[in-house]
C-alpha cells in the first residue's frame, strides 16, 4: 500500500548493504552517475532487477534526490536468454565447421579412391585384355573374326576413354 511504501526506507527495498546504498546515493547527488542497476525486494520477498534514473532536485529549498525506478526483470531475463542462445549458436557453428572439415576430408578420400579405381580399370584392361587382342590380331583370323575383334577393341577403347581423359586432365 502507499502507506506501507512511504514508511519504508530505500535500504529496506534495495538488496545492497546500507553503506553501499548510501555510496550510490552520494554518486547520484553529486551527479557522478545518473543511471543505476540494482536488485529490489518486493513486499512478497521476490527480488526484481530494476533500472534507476536518479539525480539531485531542490524542493522548497531542500536538496533531495529523485529516483525513477523501472522493473527490468523481464528485459534482463531476455538478455540472458539471448546470451545463452548466442553461445548455443556459436557452439553449433563450431560443430558444423568441424563436420564440414570432416566432410571435405571424406570427399577428398572418395575422389582419390575413385581415381585409384579408374586407374586400376584402365591398367587391368591394358594388361589383361589388350595383349590377347593383339595376339588375336597377329594370328590367322578370317574377315568376319577380324571385324568382331576390331569391334571388341573399339568398344574397350570407348569404355576406358573417359577414364583416360580424366586421368590425363
Amino acid at each position: 500500500s502507499h502507506e506501507e511504501l512511504t514508511r519504508k526506507r530505500i535500504t529496506d527495498i534495495n538488496t545492497l548493504t546500507e553503506m553501499q546504498v548510501f555510496q550510490e546515493m552520494k554518486r547520484a547527488k553529486t551527479e557522478q552517475r545518473r543511471i543505476f542497476y540494482f536488485k529490489h525486494r518486493l513486499a512478497s520477498g521476490k527480488i526484481r532487477d530494476v533500472e534507476v534514473f536518479s539525480g539531485p532536485i531542490k524542493v522548497f529549498g531542500r536538496e533531495l534526490l529523485y529516483s525513477i525506478i523501472h522493473d527490468i526483470t523481464k528485459r534482463k531475463q531476455a538478455e540472458l536468454s539471448l546470451i545463452e542462445k548466442r553461445k548455443d549458436l556459436e557452439n553449433k557453428t563450431h560443430e558444423l565447421e568441424e563436420l564440414n572439415a570432416a566432410l571435405k576430408v571424406l570427399l577428398k578420400h572418395r575422389n582419390e579412391d575413385k581415381k585409384d579405381f579408374e586407374e586400376k580399370i584402365v591398367a587391368s584392361v591394358k594388361k589383361l585384355v589388350f595383349p590377347y587382342i593383339e595376339k588375336l590380331n597377329n594370328g590367322q583370323l578370317n574377315d568376319r573374326q577380324m571385324v568382331y575383334l576390331n569391334i571388341i577393341k573399339s568398344n574397350l577403347v570407348d569404355i576406358i576413354a573417359p577414364f583416360l581423359h580424366q586421368l590425363s586432365s
